[in-house]
């Protein structure tokens, strides 16, 4: 399947989220949850890794995704946070997934670790424990998009045209989400995905010009990605081009030459 990662504070710890799978969640074809928990060897007061243990803990993931990638499996998340790093895969069946995460970790032998398998045909750990709620959604959907954009120079304060992605599973939902957005002052287009074998096929964009300050494009990602949640869609989260000058006068041409 497809992958798009993010991460949030959540109330384990540091959440990482594959949200390419919420389209497909539950899948019954991955009914089985495999977990596995990691002792930190180095962590602080707040439970989380220090800045030495971080990139073991990358490591160690990768070695067992490594070791399991053949067997038919789906690594929905991670948690750190309480001293611990959690995994979670989906499994078609449990095969040799436990012999796999054992030769990985024979790799790091100063690190215990235990391990633990549960029929989840519902994905209640990926859809209830792992997925975001509708106000930290938008932080994790945001953090890549945001970091891109200081890095190009986006002057933050300036105002430009911010577009929200949202899918949903029924025609009936969007439309509800269209209204709405267009009684808050929303520029709305379809946007629907094309392919209606796709669990959630129909799309819908909305728009406003608005600063990337903390009360301007946050609070109206927050208040879509809540609609979105009552809808039972997905937020897909949002973009614009990134502003590196101030922009001219909208009437910049009549200030210089005059009205005609």
């Amino acid at each position: 399947m497809a992958e798009e990662w993010g991460d949030y504070l959540g109330g384990r710890g540091l959440i990482r989220i594959n949200f390419a799978l919420r389209e497909f969640a539950p899948n019954p074809s991955y009914p089985l949850l495999g977990w596995i928990a990691v002792d930190m060897n180095s962590f602080g007061p707040n439970g989380f890794p220090t800045e030495e243990e971080m990139p073991v803990l990358d490591t160690i993931e990768s070695a067992i995704s490594g070791r399991v990638v053949h067997q038919s499996v789906e690594l929905a998340g991670s948690i750190q946070g309480k001293g611990a790093f959690e995994l979670f895969y989906y499994l078609q069946a449990q095969g040799d997934f436990e012999l796999a995460v054992g030769q990985a970790m024979n790799e790091f032998p100063t690190y215990r670790y235990e391990m633990a398998f549960e029929r989840d045909p519902g994905w209640s750990n990926y859809l209830d424990l792992l997925y975001p709620k509708p106000y930290e959604i938008v932080a994790a959907k945001s953090r890549e998009r945001w970091s891109e954009l200081r890095v190009a120079g986006d002057m933050a304060e300036i105002p430009r045209m911010i577009t929200h992605r949202t899918y949903f599973a029924e025609s009936q939902a969007k439309a509800e989400l269209l209204k709405w957005a267009e009684r808050k002052g929303f520029a709305v287009k379809h946007a629907n995905r094309g392919d209606f074998s796709r669990p959630y096929p129909w799309g819908a964009e909305v728009s406003k010009e608005e600063t990337l300050l903390p009360g301007s494009c946050f609070s109206s990602a927050h208040a879509i990605a809540q609609k979105v949640d009552e809808l039972k869609g997905i937020y897909d989260g949002w973009d614009c081009s990134p502003v590196t000058s101030v922009p001219p006068p909208k009437n910049w041409r009549q200030k210089l030459f005059g009205s005609k």
